[in-house]
């Protein structure tokens, strides 16, 4: 069965490799920088909500209608009081957004630094150490290897040099010894730092593995912990919701006793001037109005004239009577409207 355990899954075989380490801790510096980015998050909604708070009571406070009556008026105060009461709700939830949750995240963030940091230095600390250590058993090695090289050419000339004289027989005896004791001090080095080198990767074995439950159990606290900040943070705007739906369902309490009639009554009784309209304007007859004793000394009166006698002679020695009918002529002051 495959294990996903951080102990199991981040080595490799280069003995001074440190590439899964190095993968486990930008894993946990990613996870910083998501705690960071959650922080700034609610920083800036906490903001919006402040703002949106100060707006809303601004928009409430300087709502007028002060000239609405009745039911009407009576809900629209009631729109006004629950706005406000809204804005300070948004307030409260900008509060708890910085003392609840923002300032909750940068804590923990904080202390999963110091906790990642603290099991960092110790690895590395201990990695530097078996570098140290395998670079010093491999300057070992690499002197064993020349000094027993050395004493095998030293030996090999010993033996060429057995048909010399005595003297230089003898040096080079001498020599060989001198060798081999070299390559034998330089053996006891490289046993020594093999010896030492593997201290220290047991060591840093030990410290790795160790390292990397850690790390899976910060990272793990990680992903529980802003999971649970998140859920959190739900809860709180949607108990806003809640809350602000409480507010205006409060509202449409009051606009379902908004009566259009009971208002036109409350106006009608508060502002009534009467209920007698004003009489009709009749027509009225000048010449009647002034009476029949000066209707013909008024201008524009008709006048008529008179009919001339029946033994009246006209020019020409002949006599005429008139039988047609007196003609109105009109008074020469008025005008040609007032004869119509």
């Amino acid at each position: 069965m495959t294990s996903f355990r951080f102990e199991d899954n981040f080595w490799e075989t280069e003995f001074t490799g440190v590439q899964g380490f190095d993968v486990l801790i930008k894993r946990l510096k990613d996870g910083k920088k998501m705690a960071q980015d959650f922080e700034d998050f609610l920083k800036a909604r906490a903001k919006i909500e402040e703002t949106y708070a100060k707006e809303m009571q601004r928009l409430a406070r300087n709502a007028h209608g002060e000239t609405e009556i009745g039911t009407l008026r009576h809900s629209w105060d009631s729109l006004k009081y629950e706005t406000e009461s809204c804005s300070r709700e948004h307030f409260a939830v900008s509060q708890r957004m910085t003392s609840e949750l923002e300032r909750t995240v940068k804590d923990f963030k904080d202390k999963q630094k110091d906790a990642r940091k603290r099991i960092e230095d110790q690895v590395k600390k201990v990695q530097a150490y078996k570098k140290t250590a395998y670079l010093n058993e491999g300057k070992a090695k690499q002197d064993y290897f020349a000094k027993c090289r050395a004493a095998e050419k030293a030996d090999e000339l010993v033996l060429k040099s057995s048909h010399l004289p005595a003297k230089k027989l003898e040096e080079a005896r001498s020599k060989a010894k001198r060798a081999t004791l070299a390559a034998e001090a330089a053996d006891a080095v490289y046993l020594e730092a093999v010896r030492n080198l593997e201290e220290m990767r047991i060591t840093w074995e030990r410290e790795m593995e160790s390292g990397c439950k850690q790390l899976q159990d910060i990272e793990q606290d990680r992903i529980v912990f802003l999971r649970g900040m998140m859920w959190k943070y739900c809860n709180v705007c949607s108990s806003m919701a809640v809350q602000e739906d409480e507010m205006y369902e409060t509202v449409r309490m009051s606009l379902e006793k908004c009566d259009e009639d009971q208002d036109i009554r409350t106006f009608v009784e508060a502002k009534r001037t009467g209920s007698e309209r004003p009489a009709p304007i009749e027509y009225e007859n000048f010449h009647t109005k002034l009476g029949p004793s000066r209707q013909g000394t008024m201008p524009g009166t008709p006048r008529t004239l008179p009919t001339p006698p029946a033994s009246s002679t006209v020019a020409g020695g002949g006599s005429n009577k008139w039988h047609r009918a007196p003609a109105t002529l009109p008074d020469p002051g008025m005008s040609d409207d007032s004869m119509v």
